[in-house]
């Protein structure tokens, strides 16, 4: 186990720093949509087309790995996330919010793609979900501590989202240093979604209720807090509701 560890440290820091960023942006853009006057309904199809390029993003980066490797895909990725962030302070566009929202969605869950078939090639079978809880628990703390981090002090209204531009660039940076080598990889034979919920039909069903829930939660918390009176449409109430 401890091997382990000693072997994916880069992979790990650099997957807590992509965390850490995208949870604090998800709640930036929707204080910062809010405070440019943008509709509830704008930043719910603004938020929603994430999910949107996530269904791109995990077909397509299976097949961008087997290509040219997993380092320089990740590499990619956060780079292009970390421009869909600071362009956001380019514009007050909904819909060019939305294409950042679809960018942003591409390249995270292939970020994931990425690590997890990284972490499953390198663990040995009686570790491996020891390896696996670690970064599930990176999965959790990362946007649960980019979150409270809407609470620093940031007069302009521009430093967090440079800090996040900041985290999503830097946390290639351990990957590219590290000496560990990268494990070989072939793309997976596509499952149709039926085929896979009818093998599955409990992992499928679970798996729908885990995420249906969560969102609810995390959404439900965001957009109470960014629309009540008593927030009043004040990023400095949003932050004091948030800590």
């Amino acid at each position: 186990m401890k091997r382990a560890l000693i072997d994916n440290w880069a992979l790990f820091l650099g997957m807590m720093m992509l965390m850490v960023g995208n949870g604090l942006l998800v709640t930036l853009l929707t204080i910062r949509g809010s405070t440019l006057g943008f509709s509830d309904l704008e930043i719910s199809v603004m938020q929603s087309c994430y999910p949107l390029g996530a269904l791109a993003g995990t077909m397509l980066t299976p097949r961008l790995i087997e290509k040219v490797g997993h380092i320089r895909v990740f590499s990619a990725l956060a780079s292009m996330v970390s421009v869909a962030a600071i362009a956001h302070l380019l514009t007050s566009d909904p819909l060019s919010w939305a294409a950042m929202r679809l960018l942003a969605g591409f390249c995270f869950p292939g970020l994931y793609v990425i690590t997890e078939s990284w972490l499953n090639a390198k663990s040995e079978n009686r570790i491996r979900a020891q390896v696996l809880s670690i970064y599930f628990i990176i999965q959790t703390a990362g946007p649960a501590l980019g979150t409270a981090m809407v609470g620093l002090p940031d007069p302009s209204g521009n430093l967090l989202f440079g800090v996040t531009s900041i985290l999503l660039s830097v946390a290639i940076v351990p990957l590219l240093l590290s000496n560990n080598r990268a494990p070989d990889y072939s793309a997976p034979d596509r499952m149709p979604v039926s085929t896979s919920a009818a093998s599955s039909t409990n992992q499928a069903s679970s798996a729908s209720v885990s995420r249906t829930s969560s969102t609810t939660t995390w959404g439900s918390l965001v957009f109470t807090n960014c629309t009540t009176r008593m927030v009043g449409r004040d990023p400095r109430c949003f932050r004091k509701a948030m800590l």
